[in-house]
This record gives C-alpha cells, sequence and structure tokens, in this order.
C-alpha cells in the first residue's frame, strides 16, 4: 500500500464523514470514531497486481444502529471502486463486516473489511 492509496482513502472517509485515523486514535476522543490497518500480499501475478485487506475498525457508546448506518454508507460508496490514483490503476471494493463484542457493555465495535487491488503504472 503505498502514500498516496492511503490519503486516497483518507479523504474519502473523511467526505462521507467518519472521525478516522491510520493505526491509532490520536487526540480526544470522539465517538463513533474509526480506525485502519491493512494486510499486504506480495505481487503475485505477471501484471503486476499487489492485493491488500484493508480493516476499518469502529467503536462507538452509541447504538449499534449508528455502526451500521456508517458501515452502510461505506459499502454503497466502495461497492466497487475502480480508478487511477498518482498513476496506479485502483479497484477498492467492499468485502463484509463483523460486529465484534467489547467487554465494556457500552462499547459497542465492528470491523469493516475492504478488498483493494494496486496495479503498478510503469
Amino acid at each position: 500500500m503505498n502514500d498516496e492509496i492511503l490519503a486516497y482513502l483518507n479523504h474519502a472517509f473523511l467526505d462521507i464523514g467518519i472521525n478516522y485515523s491510520f493505526m491509532r486514535k490520536n487526540g480526544k476522543v470522539s465517538y463513533p470514531y474509526f480506525v485502519g490497518d491493512y494486510i499486504e500480499s506480495q505481487e503475485a501475478t505477471e501484471s503486476g497486481e499487489m492485493r491488500v485487506t484493508f480493516n476499518l475498525n469502529g467503536w462507538t457508546k452509541g447504538s449499534w444502529m449508528e455502526l451500521e448506518t456508517i458501515k452502510q454508507k461505506l459499502a454503497n460508496k466502495f461497492r466497487h471502486f475502480t480508478g487511477m490514483v498518482d498513476g496506479y490503476g485502483v479497484l477498492i471494493m467492499y468485502s463484509n463486516s463483523t460486529p465484534i463484542p467489547v467487554e465494556d457493555s457500552e462499547l459497542k465495535r465492528i470491523q469493516i473489511v475492504f478488498e483493494v487491488h494496486i496495479w503498478r503504472n510503469e
């Protein structure tokens, strides 16, 4: 994953009003908030494709529906985004989500997963 694609995702999340940070929440916590990370695979094809799993974890002290509503906004935005980002061909797709139990009964958590495919344009 490169800086340009991470910056694109950052702007896309902020554009739809998601309180987002990469890797860890910085500053004062304001719910709901989301933190992203990724798992990168090696380039496995002759086309130079890189496959990345992007995880977006969200927390709230509100209702489960608050997280579900945000998940649906993200699913709609990333049903099948394709385009060029700073010379890279990119495909971003919503993949799945999982509500995750948390010991704190007031806190709710969801993990939203996106598939990212990147092709280098050299």
